[in-house]
């Protein structure tokens, strides 16, 4: 996802079941975009742009479409000798032959946030939905 060193995530806002993100480029917007349609909790996660969003389009596939062209070869990741294009395949998850349903979030919240012991209440109960 990320195209340069750090967090390319500026702002997560979590309302229900749907999360809105913020990143700092163009191609790591375009990175993200590309994870649609990806298994998640045995679903299909949907990704996209927001229904009114009225800005430049940029190029990406979705998450077979990318896929497809890892496996096949086509594409190839920074650390196989492939150029960091605007729209990396993500690196397949390794199959361990183990299923679970463990999702690690980081930096999702500040100290801010946790102070409050309403916030935290409302924080909790909406990452539970």
């Amino acid at each position: 996802l990320a195209t340069h060193p750090g967090n390319p995530i500026t702002a997560c806002r979590v309302s229900g079941k749907f999360a809105f993100i913020e990143l700092r480029s163009k191609e790591e917007t375009a990175n993200a975009l590309n994870l649609n349609n990806i298994p998640y909790l045995g679903a299909q996660l949907r990704v996209g742009r927001p229904s009114k969003y009225v800005g430049a389009q940029t190029p990406h596939g979705n998450w077979e479409d990318i896929l497809a062209k890892y496996m096949s070869g086509e594409l190839k990741l920074p650390s196989q000798g492939g150029a960091p294009a605007a729209a990396p395949a993500p690196a397949p998850a390794a199959n361990t032959g183990v299923l679970t349903r463990v999702v690690e979030l980081k930096n999702m919240l500040t100290m801010d946030e946790l102070t409050s012991d309403q916030d935290y209440e409302e924080i909790m109960e909406d990452t539970k939905e």
